[in-house]
C-alpha cells in the first residue's frame, strides 16, 4: 500500500471517529498520522456498576496501516507506567493475536477505539472506582501470551501448543483438512474437536504476528521449565 492510499483510508475512517467523539483531532506527522485528544466513555459491566471516566490520550497509525495497527499511548501519567505497557511507554491492549483478532471483526479506527482501546481504559478506571478488576489478569510478555493461548483455548500442554503454531507456520492458510493435526491424535486436522478452534485462529493471523508468539512461546516455556528445575 502507497501512502496516498493509507492516507485516503485513514482521513475516511477518522470521519467516524470524529462523529463519536468529536474531541479528538487528527494531525499529520512524518511517521504517519496520530489521533490525540480526550476520550471519555461511559459503560456498565455485568455486575450492573457503571464507570464514567476520559484519559488523553495519542493513537499513532502508521504508515502501513491498517496492516499493521495503530498504537496508543496516554499522555496525562494518569495509568501507570507498570502498567501493561510495551516499548517505549505504548500500552499493551492485548498479545498481538487478540488485538488482530478483534480489529479484524471491526476493521477501522472506530472499531480499534472501542473494541481495543475502550475495554483497556475501562478496566483501569473499574478498579480505581471499586478496588477490584472486572475480568481477570495475567502476566505481561511471554508468559502472558502463553497464558493467553492455553485459557482462550484451554490447551494446557505447552508442548502442543507450540507444535500447533509451528504446524500453522508452515502451511499457512493452506491446511490440508483431510491430514492429520499435529496434536499426535490421529485425527484429521478439523475433526480434532481439541485443537479445532485454535488452527481456525492461528491461519487467520499474519505470519509475523505466528512467528513472534511461537518465538515469545517457546521463551516462557524454557522460563517455566527452568523455574521448576530450581524448585
Amino acid at each position: 500500500m502507497n501512502l496516498a492510499d493509507n492516507a485516503v483510508i485513514v482521513l475516511k475512517e477518522f470521519l467516524e471517529v470524529r462523529d463519536t467523539y468529536p474531541s479528538l483531532k487528527l494531525l499529520k506527522l512524518e511517521t504517519g498520522f496520530v489521533i490525540t485528544g480526550h476520550i471519555d466513555f461511559f459503560c456498565s459491566h455485568t455486575d450492573g456498576k457503571k464507570i464514567k471516566d476520559e484519559y488523553h490520550i495519542d493513537i499513532k497509525i502508521p504508515e502501513d496501516y491498517p496492516e499493521f495497527l495503530p498504537v496508543p499511548y496516554e499522555k496525562d501519567g494518569k495509568i501507570s507506567p507498570e502498567y501493561h505497557r510495551l516499548v517505549k511507554g505504548a500500552l499493551c491492549l492485548g498479545t498481538p493475536s487478540e488485538q488482530w483478532s478483534v480489529f479484524n471483526e471491526n476493521k477501522n479506527l472506530l472499531g480499534y477505539i472501542e473494541y481495543l482501546l475502550i475495554p483497556y481504559l475501562f478496566r483501569l478506571s473499574y478498579f480505581d472506582k471499586c478496588g477490584e478488576y472486572p475480568f481477570s489478569d495475567r502476566a505481561h510478555g511471554n508468559l502472558g501470551i502463553l497464558e493467553a493461548y492455553t485459557s482462550r483455548f484451554g490447551i494446557i500442554d505447552k508442548g502442543v501448543l507450540a507444535d500447533l503454531m509451528k504446524y500453522c507456520l508452515v502451511v499457512g492458510s493452506s491446511i490440508n483438512k483431510r491430514g492429520k493435526c499435529p496434536c499426535g491424535s490421529l485425527k484429521r486436522t478439523f475433526q480434532c474437536s481439541n485443537h479445532h478452534d485454535m488452527l481456525l485462529f492461528m491461519i487467520r493471523m499474519p505470519v509475523r504476528i505466528i512467528q513472534a508468539e511461537l518465538s515469545s512461546m517457546i521463551q516462557a516455556i524454557k522460563s517455566d521449565e527452568q523455574l521448576s528445575k530450581r524448585c
